[in-house]
């Protein structure tokens, strides 16, 4: 595995490929209600398109595409500010707007999750960096005047932006690259493709600390029309339908104030990870050789771990349920070769930067 520089792919990340920290402007998206003007949609009243277009916000939400659906939420929003002074035709777009707020609070929230990863990702404020070696960086940063703590490990992965997708997806086999694993469950699924989900971690900590357990909620958001895959994770302590584990003697429960994921295929042959978690560990003091512990040998560890399984997955338990599992996979597969076709179409000599 060669080294890496990372200090220049992280500036990539700002002008190339995601949303950036601040809200998009959407004035080069066209207006669904001039789509239906211009013959975008057959459908012509403006309540109508506005339940059309709603609906399929709720469809992309579910499919896992965030962005897509919270551009069409930030269009529609605008568009509605063209009917304030249409006391009638605004109400009814107000009841359509009141009965899908669920879908849109969801996307509102977790695209705000996803800007606050990238913001934490690209920035260098606050943040230490603990050690740097083979293209492998982990980072460290105290919150001011709380009791968190952010970590922050990331790489170049020689592979295929699929092998990593497969090593973050089956959560029941994270012991193969995570140290001091010792539980690591889904609890429940959230959607079809188990792309959202409720989690569980159980983490083995050395004496005379206790263990550390980590119940959570993590959505994957696949966002390839903007060159990134994310996950988003918070703890929760309770969560509908979740039958949430009584946390054991000897072991104290993280608060995972925020966590995430970045993961952005560079060709088809490397992948960039970026791993954050911002996390209150319950300690009431927390000396320096333990963040040296954590953040210099495991946390780099972890990753240094990720980069090596995911260069091969023969004849391990991934693969077989790669095999098996093709509603997922298949799924996976069919949207990273449209992907790289794309890719490939728009720059058939050039890597993907």
């Amino acid at each position: 595995l060669r080294p890496h520089r990372l200090s220049r792919r992280l500036s990539r990340p700002c002008s190339s490929h995601v949303v950036h920290t601040q809200q998009p402007t959407m004035g080069s998206l066209p207006c669904p209600v001039d789509e239906a003007v211009n013959g975008g949609t057959d459908v012509t009243d403006p309540v109508d398109l506005f339940e059309e277009q709603l609906e399929r916000v709720r469809l992309l939400y579910g499919d896992d595409k965030l962005l897509q659906a919270h551009r069409i939420v930030d269009t529609l929003e605008q568009s509605m500010a063209r009917y304030e002074g249409q006391e009638e035709e605004y109400t009814r777009l107000q009841a359509v707007w009141d009965r899908h707020t669920p879908v849109i609070e969801d996307v509102r929230r977790e695209y705000d999750d996803v800007n606050t990863l990238l913001k934490d990702i690209q920035s260098q404020e606050g943040w230490n960096v603990m050690r740097e070696s083979n293209g492998v960086r982990t980072l460290y940063r105290k919150e001011p005047d709380t009791p968190l703590h952010s970590v922050r490990m990331e790489g170049v992965i020689e592979a295929n932006i699929f092998h990593v997708l497969a090593l973050f997806y089956e959560i029941d086999l994270f012991d193969s690259w995570i140290p001091g694993l010792k539980i690591s469950e889904c609890l429940k699924a959230l959607s079809q493709r188990r792309t959202k989900m409720v989690f569980h971690l159980h983490m083995w900590i050395p004496w005379p600390l206790d263990d550390r357990q980590i119940v959570a909620y993590a959505h994957g958001i696949n966002a390839l029309e903007d060159d990134a895959i994310f996950v988003v994770i918070r703890s929760v302590d309770e969560f509908p339908g979740v039958e949430v584990p009584e946390v054991p003697q000897m072991t104290t429960r993280v608060d995972i104030k925020f966590g995430g994921i970045l993961i952005r295929p560079i060709s088809e042959t490397e992948t960039f990870v970026s791993i954050l978690n911002n996390s209150d560990p319950h300690l009431p003091f927390v000396p320096s050789w333990m963040i040296n512990l954590f953040v210099e040998r495991v946390a780099h560890l972890t990753i240094e771990k990720l980069r090596k399984q995911a260069c091969s997955l023969s004849g391990t338990e991934h693969e077989r349920r790669i095999q098996e599992n093709r509603e997922v996979y298949g799924y996976f597969e069919k949207d990273l070769e449209e992907f790289f076709a794309r890719k490939r179409a728009s720059s058939p000599d050039a890597p993907i930067e």
